[in-house]
């Protein structure tokens, strides 16, 4: 980029943040979906390299803290809503490992459904201009331009409370935990999206051409038992054919721990049962 332009960018940035973020009044709501628009641009706009990298829907998202992990290693969650387990996420999420690094794979039947392979939200914010990723890297400067981008966020009420952190964990906390709350909405997702067998072979062959390089685990995290049935009948996952291509092809699977852990919706962990789940899985060298 030319040097005046930068110059005059910077210029532009700074005038920006001197009128803009102290005069503003916004909005506690508001000012959370700025937060998240600076945490997801960071995410996946980041360039450092991690000894270990967790990818996979909003499951491990908000469920797997790398801080606790108790590996004294340098992790990062890669994890996003939704998310389709295939080439193309793999190959992003290996862009943030080190050579040599761990990588821990949480799957769902959701995550090998033609849904889940657009992922959407990883697009969405790789698809961000130079300026739009400037802008959205720095919370003061994403507050000056505010008033640019406020029509972007509408009024819908979110009854998550979310607290967004630098190593890609998001801990999410409701008013009242109710594992039942998210049981039809579950029944009615695998009524429209059929988890595919195929998908998922497809993607554990891609996974053989990369273990010589880096370690790789895959893991299904605890849920509610209602869930993990829907999962097991209607997605029609069987957990013991995952486990089974996963040794056949010389990967790792982390096993389930027999102690229950407290979701707040049925599918994704309270973050006191993430902080448990966190700490005893441990990346075995």
């Amino acid at each position: 980029m030319n040097k005046n332009i930068i110059l005059l960018f910077s210029f532009i940035i700074t005038f920006l943040i001197c009128i803009g973020v102290n005069t503003q009044d916004i909005s506690p709501k508001f000012d959370q979906k700025l937060k998240e628009e600076v945490f997801w641009t960071n995410k996946v706009h980041n360039k450092e390299k991690y000894d270990f990298v967790i990818m996979g829907d909003s499951r491990s998202l908000r469920g797997i803290n790398p801080s606790l992990m108790n590996t004294g290693l340098n992790g990062f969650n890669f994890s996003f809503p939704s998310a389709g387990l295939n080439e193309f996420y793999l190959k992003k999420s290996l862009d943030k490992l080190k050579k040599g690094g761990s990588l821990i794979i949480s799957m769902t039947p959701f995550s090998f459904t033609k849904k889940a392979y657009r992922n959407e939200k990883i697009k969405e914010y790789l698809n961000l201009s130079f300026l739009e990723q400037q802008i959205n890297k720095n919370y003061k400067l994403k507050r000056a331009f505010s008033g640019i981008t406020k029509e972007k966020f509408n009024n819908k009420p979110d009854k998550h409370i979310k607290e967004f952190k630098l190593n890609g964990y998001v801990a999410t906390k409701v008013e009242k935990n109710n594992p039942e709350s998210g049981v039809d909405t579950y029944k009615r997702n695998f009524s429209n999206q059929k988890y595919s067998v195929e998908k998922l072979k497809t993607f554990i062959a891609i996974l053989d051409q990369y273990r010589k390089d880096y370690e790789i685990y895959l893991v299904r995290m605890p849920v509610y038992s209602k869930v993990l049935d829907i999962e097991n009948t209607l997605g029609k996952f069987d957990e013991e054919l995952v486990k089974k291509l996963v040794i056949e092809n010389s990967l790792k699977w982390i096993d389930s721990f027999e102690q229950e852990f407290e979701t707040y919706d049925g599918s994704h962990l309270t973050i006191e049962a993430a902080s448990q789940y966190s700490i005893k899985t441990k990346i075995i060298k």
